[in-house]
């Protein structure tokens, strides 16, 4: 049976740079623990110090230019958890279709453990923002259409 094999995604921003090192570490830590568990071979490490949505920033495009030269390719993109990829449903599809069509899965090392798939997670934190913009007032917009059509009807 083939060894699997991953790139490990560590992001973290923060103000303070001594805080964002150690964020960087301990992920990093975490990441490597989870492949010697699951025996996945470490390909490369990928460190994005941008917004978790900021997939044409230059670690990015680099990150896909290397893998369409590459031979191989890993099976994996390993990251801790979703909000370390992405919390935008619209920025994120295009790239992981990116990833896709290379043969790269992204995945949370969250979700092997907790069954949150990346779908659950990016609509979850889409539709929150939805509702914390005040756009998907869908229900109450339904509910008052209905009681204008009754007014009316009457």
């Amino acid at each position: 049976m083939k060894m699997k094999v991953a790139d490990l995604l560590i992001r973290a921003r923060c103000a303070d740079h001594h805080e964002q090192d150690q964020l960087l570490k301990t992920q990093e830590i975490l990441l490597q623990k989870f492949c010697l568990k699951k025996e996945i071979k470490i390909r490369r490490t990928i460190v994005v110090h941008g917004p978790a949505d900021a997939f044409h920033l230059p670690p990015w495009r680099n990150y896909l230019k290397n893998l369409r030269r590459s031979k191989t390719q890993p099976d994996y993109l390993l990251f801790t958890n979703w909000d370390r990829f992405s919390r935008r449903l619209n920025k994120s599809l295009p790239f992981i279709a990116e990833l896709a069509t290379i043969g790269v899965k992204p995945m949370s090392t969250g979700e092997c453990e907790n069954g949150v798939d990346l779908f659950t997670h990016l609509l979850s934190h889409s539709i929150l923002e939805d509702l914390q913009n005040g756009i998907s007032n869908r229900s109450t917009r339904i509910k008052e259409g209905i009681q204008l059509a009754r007014k009316y009807k009457q």
